[in-house]
Parts: structure tokens; C-alpha cells; sequence
């Protein structure tokens, strides 16, 4: 599937009356869709992709409508930024590839540089699309080279000052981005991270996500130590089961909420249910924006005739 059948624009007028354009990338039918973008590689560099050949383009947001995810442009603008750079940063860094194979007199032989040079990994073009990967891929390639400083020789030395500048180069251009920043600011609070993929998570989701596991991470591990201090039930039909806890050392007390079901036999059930409807409702596409208040409204009698359609909740 070409990337022209998943992304379109589309304009909305908003709350003020004032009309809005959106880039929408609809995956729906994409047989690569992951639900967590971030995280899958091909749906990255899918993002990556429809912004780069978008980037002349004049848009408000843009819509990832399988994941359900709203990009402001305080996100996607730092991606633009990056752009406008990046003929400049391509060819730096592919006459630094190419230094061994079209400079050196000694190309049949290990480098004194960098001893696995053959085998150094080349940045693809796509790949380029992607300014934490390259900048990362920068820094490891220079880590490298730095512990060969010593052992440079008076042959290799021409060649070691001309990438040594040349990647001194590449840091200045990558070191006024914000998205650098923001970057090296999230690695500073997260140094126990193996990897830069959840910084796309903690970016596109404003560190709600981010923050909402490490808060279930930590709420697992010390749950043993709560106190439970008081249980009720709430919503119609008292659906909904409220746990409150006394936490150790915190002020705060903590709300845990489930659902509640009078015989357990019947939560498996009703799960089921309830994901079945999340699968099989479908609503039409609005052309203005309309209350939540109505949307829940649209959602909930949409729900009452699929039910009425296929269940026969009565008699269980």
C-alpha cells in the first residue's frame, strides 16, 4: 500500500469559528498497522515519511486515526526544523562514510581509525528521516574513533583531523535543534533506558503515557504495602467498585477502579461484551466539531442497538 492511499487533508472549522487544516494519516487499512506507533519501527518512519513529504504544506495538526492520536504542532514542528537541515547534514556525513573508500591510500588494510569500518554501519535514506537516529548513530561513531586518538600516526592523520571536524560539524548543526534538546533533557531523566524509543512515546503523548507506567510500575511494586481504608460502589446500577488505600509516606491516598459484577461468573462475560462493541460500533465522520457530551451520547445508542441486535442481556 502506497503512502498516497494513507494520507490526505482534511479542514474542520473549530470552536472560534475558525478553520483548521489537518494531515491525516489513516492506517486503517494498512496491513503493517501496529497500535503502538511509537514503538514500531515501519510505523515511525510512515510518520516520518508523510511529514517530510508534506513539510511545504500548511497544516494545524495531524491525525494518526488508528492509534487515535492528535500531533500539535509544537510536536511536528521540531521535525521541520530538522529538515530544513538535513540535505546538509546527508552530505557531511556520507563524504565521512565515504572518506575510507575514495580517500585513503591504505583502504585495502584495517583503519587505524576505525578498525571496523568495513563493517560500521551506513545510514539508509530512510533512515536519515529520523534526527534522534542519526544523532545517536553520530555519537557512537564518534565514541569510537576518540579511544583510537592515541594511536593515530602521522599517515592517518589527515584523515583523523578532516572527521573529527567534519563530526564537530555535525554536533554544532545537531546541537541548536530543539528536538536535541528536548532529547537530551528526557535521556538526563531516564538514564536507566537502554534505548531512544520511549523519547517518541514521551513526545507525541506530552509524557502522559510515560508517566501513567512508570506510576503503574511503581503502584505493583509497592501495592503490598497499602492500606486498604475504605471500598463503595458508584455509577448507575453500581457498576463501578472504588478501592481507597493508605500509601506509606504519602499524603495522598490512592483510588483504584473496577468494574463490578454481583456474581464473577458473569465479569469474563460482560468483558467480552464490552470489547465486542469497542470492535463492531462504527461512527460517521463529522465535518465540524461537535460536543463530547453529544459524542458520548452518539456512542452510547449506537452501543444500545448493537446490543439489543445481538444479545439477549435479559436472561443472563
Amino acid at each position: 500500500m502506497t503512502l498516497k492511499d494513507l494520507t490526505y487533508f482534511k479542514k474542520n472549522v473549530n470552536l472560534d469559528g475558525k478553520k483548521e487544516t489537518f494531515l491525516i494519516i489513516d492506517c486503517y487499512h494498512c496491513p503493517e498497522k501496529e497500535k503502538n506507533f511509537y514503538l514500531y519501527r515501519k510505523c515511525k518512519f510512515c510518520y516520518l515519511f508523510s511529514l517530510f513529504k508534506n513539510k511545504d504544506r500548511k497544516f494545524n495538526y495531524i491525525s494518526i486515526l488508528w492509534d487515535e492520536i492528535l500531533i500539535r504542532p509544537s510536536q511536528f514542528y521540531m521535525f521541520l526544523d530538522y529538515f530544513k537541515l538535513l540535505k546538509k547534514i546527508k552530505r557531511i556525513n556520507q563524504k565521512i562514510e565515504n572518506k575510507r573508500i575514495q580517500g585513503c591510500k591504505y583502504k585495502e588494510f584495517a583503519c587505524k581509525i576505525l578498525p571496523n569500518f568495513s563493517s560500521l554501519h551506513k545510514i539508509e535514506d530512510h533512515e536519515y528521516l529520523d534526527p534522534i537516529l542519526v544523532y545517536d548513530f553520530i555519537l557512537k561513531r564518534i565514541d569510537s574513533y576518540k579511544k583510537k586518538l592515541k594511536t593515530v600516526d602521522s599517515i592517518c592523520k589527515k584523515c583523523f583531523c578532516f572527521i573529527e571536524k567534519s563530526e564537530n560539524l555535525l554536533l554544532k548543526l545537531f546541537s541548536n535543534l530543539r528536538i536535541i534538546k528536548k532529547f537530551k533533557n528526557f535521556k538526563n531523566n531516564h538514564m536507566s533506558l537502554q534505548n531512544y524509543d520511549p523519547f517518541y512515546e514521551y513526545l507525541f503523548s506530552g509524557g502522559l503515557l510515560l508517566r501513567k507506567k512508570n506510576i503503574e510500575n511503581k503502584n505493583f511494586a509497592m501495592k503490598e504495602n497499602w492500606e486498604l481504608f475504605h471500598i463503595y460502589k458508584t455509577g448507575e446500577n453500581e457498576i463501578f467498585k472504588v478501592h481507597i488505600y493508605n500509601v506509606p509516606y504519602e499524603n495522598e491516598k490512592r483510588y483504584i477502579v473496577d468494574f463490578f459484577f454481583k456474581k464473577k461468573v458473569n465479569e469474563d462475560y460482560f468483558y467480552k461484551i464490552t470489547q465486542d462493541i469497542l470492535q463492531n460500533i462504527k461512527i460517521d465522520d463529522f465535518d465540524k466539531l461537535i460536543p463530547l457530551e453529544t459524542l458520548i451520547e452518539i456512542y452510547k445508542k449506537e452501543s444500545i442497538k448493537f446490543l439489543n441486535s445481538k444479545f439477549e442481556l435479559s436472561k443472563t
